[in-house]
């Protein structure tokens, strides 16, 4: 066999099961689809920013995603801890732009720019909150959807 055969063979042999790893760890279109997408936004507050924000997310955010069509919102805060107060909205879909979209939508729905008003256009010398962050998560290929707790008062730790 002459070298130049030789090498083209063991570089093809070699890289055969590379190919085939590669293609393995690829998820299926399938399974990208079932997995959801989860969008969590936390709400950076004051002490005396809490009860507005949560009635803010109770009775105004709340009812405007539920008349979007999201179901199983979680919404829940940290009370105690060095990053204390802090609000947490959590909503799932299983396509990723309804979720980055979610603010276009928001303004869409007049009951929600009327109700929200308030919080949202609050003065500068008094704000609703002090910061919100956005953060878009994918589930896991092992834990593809939420498991949603049964209802009542949790303590999440």
């Amino acid at each position: 066999m002459k070298r130049r055969e030789f090498l083209k063979t063991v570089a093809v042999a070699a890289s055969t099961p590379l190919l085939s790893a590669v293609q393995a760890e690829q998820p299926t279109i399938k399974n990208a689809a079932a997995r959801e997408f989860y969008l969590l936004r936390r709400y950076r507050l004051h002490r005396a920013q809490a009860a507005g924000c949560d009635h803010y997310l109770g009775q105004v955010m709340l009812p405007a995603l539920h008349r979007l069509g999201y179901t199983g919102v979680g919404c829940f805060g940290l009370d105690y801890g060095e990053e204390s107060p802090v609000a947490y909205l959590l909503l799932r879909h299983t396509d990723a732009m309804p979720l980055i979209d979610l603010d276009r939508m928001l303004t869409q729905d007049t009951q929600f720019v009327k109700d929200a008003e308030s919080f949202r256009g609050a003065a500068g010398a008094h704000p609703a909150f002090e910061r919100v962050d956005n953060t878009l998560l994918h589930a896991f290929e092992g834990r593809p959807v939420l498991q949603i707790p049964a209802r009542g008062k949790h303590i999440l730790q």
